[in-house]
């Protein structure tokens, strides 16, 4: 009977399991995996575009299936119009390694100067003056969260959702959350740096997602396992 009882539950756990993975996948706006190029995996082909952007490993260290930026003048040109009329809610997550923890440097960012949709390397998320994983939250606002660290992998994520007028920030397992509704940003966006401002990346992205939903902590943590 035990045994019985301990399959239905393992059968019930994968079923949930597809079932919310088939759920991402209907939401998905864009997946650059950054195996040895810049295309986009969904079946919206935003391909990139990339302007100096090379490759190195990822976290699994396989070779070349990751992007590398160098925090001068590289970056990647996407054509995703990211702007709240288009998707009012928005969850961009990706793989991060940070060389440089001591200047700002953009993961993603669509920012024409109204602190629009960016995941961005702040110190201006607190008042302690460290480097932070943050994300804009328009007029001026910027929501930090913990001190980031060289040389080591971060699974990052934000959210934004204009209706409710939230963003919540996750890094690893940490979330954090600040009110804000955004205006329109540019109808593109850069991977590794801002669009107005350079702020310019020093460090390696993997497995960079774009969802048009507000992801839960269990759908970021079954992305964090694949």
């Amino acid at each position: 009977m035990r045994l019985i009882c301990r399959l239905t539950f393992i059968f019930a756990a994968l079923c949930m399991a597809q079932a919310s993975a088939k759920d991402l996948d209907s939401h998905l706006v864009a997946h650059y995996k950054f195996d040895g190029d810049f295309s986009d995996r969904s079946e919206n082909q935003f391909h990139g575009e990339n302007r100096g952007v090379t490759f190195c490993s990822d976290r699994f260290n396989e070779k070349d299936a990751a992007a590398s930026f160098d925090g001068i003048n590289n970056f990647i040109r996407i054509p995703v119009n990211i702007n709240p009329r288009n998707y009012p809610q928005l969850t961009i997550c990706a793989w991060v390694r940070l060389s440089d923890v001591e200047q700002k440097g953009v993961l993603i960012s669509h920012d024409n100067g109204g602190f629009d949709r960016t995941l961005i390397l702040d110190a201006r998320g607190d008042n302690n003056g460290d480097f932070e994983w943050s994300a804009f939250c328009g007029t001026g606002e910027v929501l930090g969260s913990k001190e980031a660290y060289r040389d080591r992998w971060f699974f990052v994520a934000v959210s934004y959702d204009q209706e409710k007028e939230k963003i919540i920030l996750s890094i690893d397992n940490s979330r954090y959350y600040k009110e804000g509704k955004l205006s329109a940003g540019l109808p593109f966006c850069r991977i590794g740096s801002n669009p107005g401002f350079g702020e310019f990346l020093k460090g390696d992205v993997d497995d960079l997602r774009i969802y048009s939903k507000v992801l839960s902590s269990k759908e970021l943590k079954l992305l964090q396992k694949q």
